[in-house]
């Protein structure tokens, strides 16, 4: 691993490609070797950001139970009826995936309009973690508040506040994505991991408040709490580590200031970068449309062959099944991606795995999915944990491989817009995912 990070490394220094002319070279004041990450604080702010910025919806997918219980159906408003799910419960997944992920594209046109461009970076930042904070400690109060007479009262204000949520939080990756472009390549792989160990940690953080004997109420509220906690670390560290002098060497206004030829943001620029990251791009779009098309919104519905087998309690078949083996699969395509990162020049090897990942559509939904109309094939829930787990460990490499290779494709002085680029097609299949989620849960 050491040799890839060195590889990688020198592939982004400015002065490593001979080829590359001095008007494309950036001369920063000072050099790599007189300045250091201090007990490695950039790297861990990079892995923070990864972390916190998709904990709002790790944390709030992964509560599929609570959710359940908040929009269960009622007789006479106070007796629970023990049935099939009704409209809200069947679909609830897919509306949240829809709001957690289609602002990735207005918040990317936003971020290229000129009067966002003048926002400084720092006040950007700080205003999307304070919102994400704010909003997310108000979800948590609601924990407690009887919405059973105005269950979808409650469902808009849920989904609203999940919007604005999102909308800050795709604005700060977005910052941090171009940002640790401008890296060496381990900072960005810092982050991509910590987006990966942000849904494993709300995995394992869900079933170990399920195996506390308290009321779900109460253990939903403290798992709220932890990702309130999270979020607020996130802010603290970001705020120290941005006056660390590594930090600064490569930031934005350290490049921006010691760049005699930047060319100005444009069209023309874009699809200049663009013919050379299409490749990158379309893995992107790929990998996240048919990831959010099934998860998590098909793979809640998953149930057991044999609800009364025992093996594994039943609060704990949605938490396991499901979100634990996804993540626990992510997490490790990042880590093999590590030790097996494919060149720079294998983007067209990355596209086809993409859309090779396009045969796990037909498998998930003959899975057995409830409530459905249609036959299922794979009844055992053996077959979904096998099947969930390839899906999960393919789209973790992938997702790894492009963001490390993709930058060190592009001069160094182009890499924040790499980085936009490549942000605003994860968005395109993010949207589009979820888009097609509420379909293929239809279609059961």
């Amino acid at each position: 691993m050491e040799d890839l990070i060195v590889e990688h490394q020198t592939d982004s220094e400015p002065n490593s490609d001979s080829s590359r002319s001095r008007s494309t070279t950036i001369d920063r004041p000072n050099t790599i070797d007189s300045v250091s990450d201090r007990f490695h604080l950039v790297k861990l702010l990079f892995f923070m950001i990864g972390l916190s910025q998709l904990l709002p919806f790790n944390f709030l997918t992964t509560s599929e139970d609570f959710w359940m219980y908040k929009f269960r159906s009622l007789s006479n408003d106070t007796v629970i009826i023990i049935e099939d799910k009704n409209e809200l419960q069947k679909f609830f997944s897919s509306y949240l995936t829809i709001v957690c992920c289609s602002p990735y594209l207005l918040i990317y046109f936003v971020c290229l309009t000129k009067w966002f461009q003048r926002i400084s970076f720092d006040l950007k930042n700080g205003l999307g973690f304070i919102s994400e904070i704010v909003i997310f400690v108000l979800i948590t109060a609601s924990v407690f508040i009887n919405t059973d007479r105005n269950q979808l009262l409650y469902l808009i204000t849920l989904l609203s506040m999940v919007f604005i949520i999102s909308c800050w939080g795709n604005i700060i990756q977005s910052n941090f994505t171009g940002q640790a472009s401008l890296f060496p390549a381990s900072y960005m792989r810092s982050m991509v991991n910590g987006q990966a160990i942000s849904g494993l940690f709300a995995s394992l953080a869900k079933i170990a408040s399920l195996l506390s004997d308290r009321s779900l109420q109460f253990s939903v509220f403290c798992f709220f709490v932890l990702a309130d906690l999270v979020l607020l670390i996130t802010l603290f560290l970001y705020i120290y580590s941005r006056r660390e002098p590594f930090y600064r060497l490569y930031s934005f206004e350290n490049v921006s200031s010691s760049s005699s030829n930047n060319e100005p943001m444009n069209f023309e620029l874009f699809i200049k970068i663009f013919k050379k990251l299409w490749p990158f791009c379309l893995t992107l779009l790929m990998t996240f449309w048919i990831t959010i098309s099934l998860f998590p919104a098909l793979f809640v519905l998953i149930i057991p062959e044999n609800e009364s087998d025992e093996i594994v309690p039943e609060k704990l078949i949605l938490p396991i099944f499901c979100f634990l083996i996804f993540n626990l699969g992510d997490f490790l395509g990042r880590f093999i991606g590590s030790y097996m990162l494919l060149t720079k020049d294998s983007k067209i090897t990355l596209l086809l795995i993409s859309i090779f990942r396009i045969i796990f559509i037909p498998i998930f939904i003959y899975c057995n999915a409830q409530p459905r109309h249609h036959l299922v094939l794979f009844s055992s829930e053996i077959y979904f944990v096998i099947f969930n787990f390839i899906f999960a460990l393919l789209n973790g490499y992938l997702v790894l491989n492009v963001f490390v290779n993709a930058p060190l494709t592009i001069p160094e002085q182009h890499r924040q817009i790499a980085g936009y680029l490549l942000v605003s097609f994860l968005g395109f299949g993010l949207t589009l995912g979820s888009l097609t989620s509420p379909l293929i849960v239809d279609i059961l």
